[in-house]
């Protein structure tokens, strides 16, 4: 296989006028002549070699928009290599599955038709700039892709809940970003309808939802940050992770919660759970949840919260903690160095690779 390595290269030289010169036109123009052993491979086997030649996209909360434009624009270069690359690339649906607002217009209408209603990535990275000419506003942007609602099977932007509160029943990554705040009067929104269950990796930031027992099941990632003051409960938390044994990611940054739990719940062990990040949360449901878990794989932790007096923080130290001190032992060996600083009413934790 080491021969079919002369692919013909293409340079994309870019300036703030070229941007997005890659993207102009959907025709055959500047076709290059491809190399002929590549021209002789089966459509199959070309189409393979094509795909690991694009950047490695791992369809998570934490998608880079910069990555994905790289991965389209890197396409579009690749069909311009040769007629029967093109058709190769056109033909694939697979290979369209990335929705930006950061693109032109005719490129994302074009990657719906290629896609053959194949599952799809919709991002809109660039809310703050609505009123620029390239990027469109959330619900116009939301607007002009209702009609493949049914195959999204990720949405990364800001909330625009009139289309997120019905089902979408491919969606597996869900990153929203709201406005909410303590206090505010916002309706709860019914997320998706109910119909949460197809969910992998989630994060949710100012946000207004109704809560529920089984909202998320199986989860891979979850991140809650700035929200809460809705009727978010302890057992609901405890809830989603119980129901997530696969749970690889946890965050929680400034979530409230009301501490409805009994101390003696049984106890969760999940056993995939890499990271941990608890971050001025409220320290009784810091304590609630900590109390309830265990995460025997756990590699990255970040703990920080502030205690009433010195007796609470030495509760935390000798029982909440305690479960999680052979995790200390063992992340010193894997990646060796935490640090810790510890006051008379405050504790915090951060392992450092």
């Amino acid at each position: 296989m080491s021969s079919i390595s002369a692919v013909p290269s293409v340079t994309v030289v870019e300036t703030s006028n070229t941007r997005y010169n890659e993207f102009q036109d959907e025709r055959t123009t500047g076709i290059q002549t491809a190399s002929p052993l590549i021209s002789q491979l089966p459509p199959e086997l070309l189409a393979e070699i094509l795909q690991l030649a694009l950047p490695s996209i791992t369809l998570t909360v934490t998608l880079d928009e910069v990555r994905l434009f790289f991965y389209m624009r890197m396409l579009y270069t690749m069909r311009r290599v040769a007629k029967g690359w093109q058709d190769i690339i056109d033909g694939t649906p697979t290979f369209w599955e990335f929705v930006l607002d950061s693109l032109p217009t005719h490129v994302n209408d074009m990657t719906v038709l290629r896609s053959s209603n194949n599952p799809l990535y919709v991002m809109h990275a660039h809310s703050k700039y609505a009123t620029a000419k390239i990027y469109p506003s959330p619900a116009a942007f939301f607007q002009a892709f209702t009609h493949v609602l049914p195959c999204w099977s990720g949405y990364h932007g800001p909330l625009v809940s009139e289309y997120l509160q019905d089902a979408v029943p491919l969606l597996q990554n869900l990153d929203i970003r709201g406005k909410f705040q303590e206090g505010s009067t916002v309706e709860p929104m019914e997320l998706l309808g109910g119909f949460t269950t197809s969910l992998r990796h989630v994060q949710l930031y100012g946000v207004s939802i109704r809560w529920k027992m089984g909202l998320f099941t199986q989860l891979k990632t979850l991140k809650l940050e700035q929200l809460g003051w809705d009727g978010l409960m302890t057992t609901h938390l405890l809830d989603f992770l119980r129901s997530s044994p696969g749970l690889q990611d946890l965050r929680l940054r400034f979530v409230h919660a009301i501490v409805n739990n009994p101390p003696s719940s049984q106890r969760i062990t999940l056993q995939s759970l890499q990271s941990i990040v608890i971050y001025n949360c409220e320290d009784d449901m810091i304590v609630s949840i900590l109390r309830q878990i265990q995460a025997p794989s756990c590699i990255k932790v970040y703990l920080n919260l502030q205690l009433e007096d010195e007796l609470s923080l030495s509760r935390f130290l000798n029982e909440t903690f305690q479960p999680f001190q052979h995790v200390v032992r063992t992340l010193h060996k894997r990646v060796g160095l935490s640090k810790m600083k510890l006051s008379a009413f405050s504790f915090q934790w951060r392992t450092v690779s």
